[in-house]
C-alpha cells in the first residue's frame, strides 16, 4: 500500500505525458509501472512485517534486536532504489515544433547518488557480518534469508529491465537514424508525362544534367551555325559590293514587257539579258545567306524550349533539394535530442545496473555462513561492474544528399554559372531564364505552376459569420471572423485532429484516434460539447444548428445543438445504423444493409422528412434539400424521394437507370448520367426544379446554391445555369466559360468560375452583383488550391502551400469577417 502510494501517481503521470509513438505510452506504461510497483510491495513489505515481528517477541535474541534497525535502514535503502529504478522509465513528451523533451529526472543518476546507496548497503551488510561473527555458530534466520533471495529476485529483475529499456531506446536511435537516411529517399517511378512531379533527388539530378547537356549540345551548335551564317552572308555582302554590281543595269519595264512592236520587245529583251548577266553571279550568295540564317533561327527556337525544359527541371531539383535539406535538418535535430535525452536514462540505467550487481554481491556475502565475510565483503567494495552492453550506438549521421548552399536557379550566379560563362554563349546568346514560381516541366511555354511541398494549411472550415484553418500535420489552427460563433480558437490543443464539422454558429473538432472532442462557438448551435463522451466515434456530421456523432460498433449516438434543429437524440436507438446525414433543420440516420431510416429534427410538411415508412436497403447515394431527400440505387437504377414534395419529395414515375449523380438546391434536385448527358430535374420549377430544354453531354460539374444551378464542361468550355436568379437575370450568358477549371457555389447565394491556370475568376449571381464582380475582377488567383463558398456571396480562395487566404466579399458587410483585407496569410490574424 506503501509503494502504491510513493509510486501510483508517478506511474499515472508517467502514462498520462507520454507521446503515442512511444514503446511506453498510455495503458502499456501504467501496466509496466504497476507492475514493478507490485514487485515492490512482494518484496519488502513482507521482510518489514517479518523483521518487526521477530523484534517484537524477540524470538531471534540479539540478532532480533539487530534486525528491527537493520531492516529499518534497508527498507529506506529500497525506497530510493525504486524511485530511482521508476526515474528511469522512460517518460518523454514532444512540443508542437517536433522536438523531443525530457521529462525523465536523471539526478539520482549521479555517481554521487550512486555512491550513497551502495555504502547505506555496504553499512547495512557490515551490521550483520558484525553480528554474525560476535555470535558463535551464527545461522542466518530463516525469514530474514527468504526476505533476502526475494531481493536477490528484485535486483535481478531491475537488471533485466534496464537492458529491456536499454533496447527500446535503442530501437529508437535507429528508427531516427533511419529517418535521416530516408530523407534522401529517391521517390517513385515516372508515370505519364508528369514524371518529374513524382522523382526523388538523385533521379532529378540525372535528369537534370540530361536536360543540360542536351541544351548545351544545341546551343554549341547555334554558335557554330552563327559562325557559319556570319561567314557566308560576310561573303555576300562582300559580292554585292563589289565593283561588277556598284553600277545596276536599266530596269525594266512593264510597258516594254506588254508592247508588241519590235523594236520595243528588242529593248526589252536587251534589258532581261542585262539583268541575269548582272543578277545571277548575286542570286547564290543571296539564297545561301538567307538559308543560313533560317538554319540559324530555327536552332535557336530549338535550343530556346530546351532551354526552358532545363530550367524547369532545375527548378523542380532545387523544390526536392530544398525538401530534401529541411528534413534533413528536422530529422537531424530530431536524433540529437534523442541523444541528448537518452544519455541521460542511460547513466540512470548503468547506476541501477551497476548498484543492482554490487547489492547481489553484498547480499551473498550477508547469507553465506562458510566464507571469510571479511575478505568476500572487500572484494565487493571493490567490484567494478560492467555496463558497456547498456551504452547506446549511435552510428554515424550521414550529411544531406546534394547541396543545400546551391543559388536557386535564374539567380545572377546561376545565371553565370550555367549560360554566361560557357563557350558558346558569346555566339548563342539565351533567353530570358524564366524563375522556379512560373515553370512548368515538360511544356517549352512557361506557365504558372503550383509549388510542391508539405502544405502550410491542410483544411478550412467555416460558419456564417466565422473561419477556421487548421494544419493537421502540426495542429496549428487559426479561427478568426465573429468571436461568439467561431471565430475565437486560440489556447486550444488541435494535435491530432482528424475531422471538424460546423453548424452556422459553432465548431466541432474530433479526434477518432484519441476519442477526444471539443467545440466552440455559440452554444445553442452546438458550441458547447464537454459533457460528451467521444470515445470509439466512428461518424459524424451536422446541420444548421446542431451536431451528431455515432459509434457503429455499440450503436451509441449522441446529439447537441437546437433540440428543434435535431440537437437532442436521447430517446433514439441507433443499434444498426451505418451511416448519417445533415439537412437543414434535422438528421438522418440509416442501415443501407437493412434500410430502417429514421429521421429527428423539425420533422413535417414544411420542415423535415418522415422517415418512419421509408426502405433504404441498396441505397448508394443520399442527397437532401429543405425539407426532401432523393436516394439513388446506382447498380439498380432506381431512385426514392420522400419529404415536402414542393422542394423535391416526390418523384414517383421518373427513370433512374444510368444516373451516375444527383445534385440539390434548397428547393430542388437534379439527377445526372455523366456517361450519356442525359438529365432530369424536379422540385420546385423556379428555384431549379426544371432543366428539360438543355444537353448535358460531356458536362462533369455541377454546383448549386439556395436557388440556382450552374453545370460545367470543361472540355468545350461551355456552361449552363438555371434557377430563381438565372431565370430573372438572363442565365450566365454574359460568363466566359472557356479554359475554366472549377466551378463553386456560396452557401447562400453568389457563384465563382475560374481557370486555375491564368488565375482569372469570374463571380455573379448574388444578391450583391456588382460588388461581387468588383470583388473577383482583376485577381490574380492563379496560385489557389481551394475555394470555399460561404454564405451570401462570400468566397475565400486559399494557397495552402503558402497559407495565403484572398477575401472575395459581395458587400462591405460579408468582408468584415476578412477584417476588411484583401489578402492575408496563416497565422497573421
Amino acid at each position: 500500500t506503501a509503494a502504491a502510494q510513493v509510486l501510483g501517481p508517478l506511474a499515472y503521470s508517467s502514462a498520462r505525458r507520454a507521446p503515442s509513438s512511444s514503446p511506453f505510452s498510455g495503458a502499456a506504461m501504467l501496466a509496466h509501472s504497476v507492475r514493478h510497483i507490485s514487485a515492490v510491495a512482494q518484496i519488502w513489505i513482507l521482510p518489514v512485517l517479518c523483521a518487526a515481528s521477530a523484534a517484537a517477541v524477540g524470538r531471534h535474541g540479539h540478532a532480533a534486536s539487530l534486525g528491527s534497525s537493520a531492516f529499518s535502514e534497508m527498507t529506506r535503502l529500497a525506497s530510493d532504489h525504486v524511485l530511482l529504478h521508476a526515474k528511469a522509465i522512460r517518460v518523454r513528451t514532444t512540443d508542437a515544433t517536433g522536438t523531443l523533451q525530457s521529462q525523465a529526472s536523471v539526478a539520482s543518476a549521479t555517481a554521487d547518488s550512486r555512491g550513497k546507496g551502495v555504502a547505506a548497503m555496504e553499512a547495512f551488510v557490515m551490521k550483520q557480518v558484525a553480528s554474525s561473527l560476535s555470535i558463535a555458530n551464527y545461522s542466518m534466520p530463516e525469514d530474514i534469508l527468504a526476505a533476502m533471495n526475494g531481493f536477490k529476485d528484485y535486483t535481478k529483475g531491475l537488471q533485466d529491465d534496464m537492458l529491456e529499456l536499454h533496447s527500446l531506446d535503442q530501437q529508437e536511435t535507429d528508427r531516427a537514424l533511419d529517418m535521416i537516411k530516408g530523407c534522401a529517399d529517391d521517390g517513385a517511378a515516372s508515370s505519364g508525362g508528369r514524371e518529374v512531379a513524382v522523382l526523388g533527388l538523385e533521379a532529378l539530378s540525372g535528369l537534370v544534367q540530361d536536360h543540360r547537356l542536351k541544351h548545351e549540345a544545341c546551343r554549341s551548335k547555334q554558335a557554330a551555325l552563327a559562325s557559319t551564317w556570319q561567314g557566308i552572308c560576310q561573303a555576300y555582302n562582300v559580292t554585292r559590293r563589289s565593283e561588277h554590281f556598284t553600277t545596276a543595269p536599266q530596269r525594266c519595264s512593264s510597258s516594254q514587257a506588254a508592247d508588241a512592236s519590235p523594236d520595243t520587245l528588242e529593248a526589252f529583251h536587251e534589258c532581261l539579258r542585262a539583268t541575269h548577266e548582272w543578277a545571277v553571279g548575286l542570286w547564290a550568295p543571296y539564297q545561301a545567306c538567307l538559308g543560313a540564317k533560317e538554319e540559324h533561327h530555327n536552332k535557336k527556337e530549338q535550343c530556346d524550349a530546351l532551354q526552358g525544359q532545363f530550367e524547369s527541371s532545375a527548378c523542380h531539383h532545387a523544390t526536392k533539394q530544398g525538401e530534401v535539406c529541411i528534413c534533413h535538418k528536422r530529422a537531424v535535430d530530431h536524433f540529437e535530442a534523442l541523444r541528448a535525452n537518452f544519455a541521460a536514462s542511460q547513466a540512470a540505467r548503468q547506476h541501477i545496473h551497476a548498484t543492482a550487481v554490487q547489492m547481489d554481491c553484498y547480499i551473498d556475502v550477508l547469507v553465506s555462513n562458510d566464507v571469510d565475510k571479511k575478505t568476500a565483503l572487500h572484494h565487493c567494495k571493490e567490484l567494478s561492474v560492467d555496463t558497456s552492453h547498456l551504452e547506446i550506438t549511435y552510428g554515424s549521421v550521414p550529411t544531406a544528399a546534394g547541396t543545400c548552399s546551391s543559388p536557386p536557379p535564374c539567380s545572377e550566379s546561376w545565371v553565370v554559372d550555367e549560360y554566361s560563362s560557357r563557350a558558346w554563349h558569346d555566339k548563342a546568346t539565351t533567353a530570358t531564364c524564366t524563375p522556379c514560381e512560373t515553370i512548368t516541366v515538360g511544356t517549352p511555354t512557361p506557365t504558372p505552376a503550383r509549388r510542391s511541398g508539405p502544405a502550410v494549411v491542410t483544411d478550412v472550415y467555416f460558419t456564417f459569420s466565422s473561419f477556421m484553418a487548421l494544419n493537421k500535420n502540426t495542429g496549428q489552427a487559426m479561427c478568426w471572423g465573429s468571436e461568439g460563433y467561431g471565430g475565437a480558437c486560440s489556447g486550444r490543443n488541435f494535435i491530432g485532429v482528424t475531422d471538424v464539422y460546423s453548424t452556422d454558429g459553432a465548431f466541432f473538432a474530433l479526434s477518432k484516434n484519441a476519442g477526444k472532442g471539443q467545440c466552440w462557438g455559440h452554444a445553442s448551435y452546438g458550441g458547447s460539447c464537454s459533457d460528451i463522451d467521444f470515445a470509439g466515434v466512428t461518424d459524424a456530421t451536422s446541420n444548421d444548428r446542431a451536431f451528431v456523432v455515432l459509434n457503429k460498433n455499440t450503436g451509441k449516438g449522441h446529439c447537441w445543438g437546437s433540440s428543434k434543429h435535431g440537437g437532442d437524440c436521447s430517446s433514439m436507438n441507433f443499434a444498426g445504423f451505418t451511416n448519417l446525414s445533415g439537412y437543414g433543420n434535422g438528421f438522418l440516420a440509416w442501415s443501407a444493409n437493412t434500410g430502417r431510416a429514421q429521421c429527428w429534427g423539425w420533422i413535417g410538411q414544411h420542415w423535415g422528412p418522415d422517415c418512419s415508412r421509408v426502405n433504404l436497403a441498396g441505397i448508394t447515394d443520399i442527397a437532401s434539400a429543405e425539407g426532401s431527400f432523393v436516394g439513388l440505387n446506382k447498380n439498380t437504377g432506381e431512385g426514392l424521394c420522400w419529404g415536402s414534395w414542393h422542394s423535391g419529395g416526390s418523384c414517383g414515375g421518373m427513370d433512374f437507370t444510368g444516373m451516375t449523380d444527383v445534385y440539390s438546391t434548397d428547393k430542388a434536385f437534379m439527377a445526372l448520367s455523366k456517361t450519356t448527358g442525359k438529365a432530369q430535374c424536379w422540385g420546385n420549377s423556379r428555384m431549379g426544379g426544371s432543366c428539360s430544354n438543355m444537353d448535358f453531354s460531356g458536362f462533369t460539374d455541377v454546383v448549386g446554391n439556395y436557388g440556382d444551378f450552374v453545370a460545367l464542361n470543361k472540355d468545350a468550355g461551355e456552361g449552363h445555369c438555371w434557377g430563381s436568379w438565372h431565370d430573372s437575370n438572363g442565365g450566365c450568358r454574359h460568363v466566359d466559360f472557356a479554359g475554366v477549371t472549377d466551378v463553386y457555389a456560396a452557401k447562400h447565394s453568389g457563384f465563382m468560375a475560374l481557370n486555375k491556370d491564368t488565375g482569372k475568376a469570374q463571380c455573379w449571381g448574388a444578391e450583391v452583383e456588382e460588388g461581387l464582380q468588383a470583388a473577383c475582377d482583376g485577381k490574380d488567383l492563379s496560385r489557389v488550391t481551394d475555394v470555399y463558398g460561404t454564405y451570401y456571396g462570400l468566397f475565400m480562395a486559399l494557397d495552402k502551400n503558402t497559407g495565403q487566404f484572398w477575401c472575395l466579399a459581395g458587400s462591405s458587410y460579408r468582408s468584415k469577417i476578412c477584417g476588411g483585407r484583401d489578402s492575408f496569410f496563416f497565422e497573421s490574424v
